[in-house]
């Protein structure tokens, strides 16, 4: 996946990259307002891999989408639980 060798990762600490992170992670929540369950998946794998770096802005993020789509797949529904907690795959 995309989110897999994109040479770049979240830097909470480092000031000069606040701006950059703040805009990865807006764009990652955009895609999952897609109505298309591979670009969902992508996004909810963005999340998981940043969670470690911005772990409350991921889970609102999440909590968010889980709460607009109740109706979800059972295994999209678990991926997204497992990207809260940075366990994706």
């Amino acid at each position: 996946m995309w989110w897999d060798v994109f040479p770049c990762v979240g830097e909470p600490e480092n000031e000069e990259f606040i701006d950059r992170d703040r805009e990865i992670v807006n764009i990652m929540e955009k895609t999952l307002e897609l109505d298309h369950t591979a670009c969902q998946e992508s996004a909810l794998h963005g999340l998981g891999h940043w969670q470690i770096s911005y772990p409350e802005r991921v889970k609102k993020i999440i909590d968010d989408f889980l709460a607009r789509n109740p109706e979800m797949r059972p295994e999209l529904r678990e991926y997204a639980l497992k990207a809260q907690t940075g366990r994706i795959q």
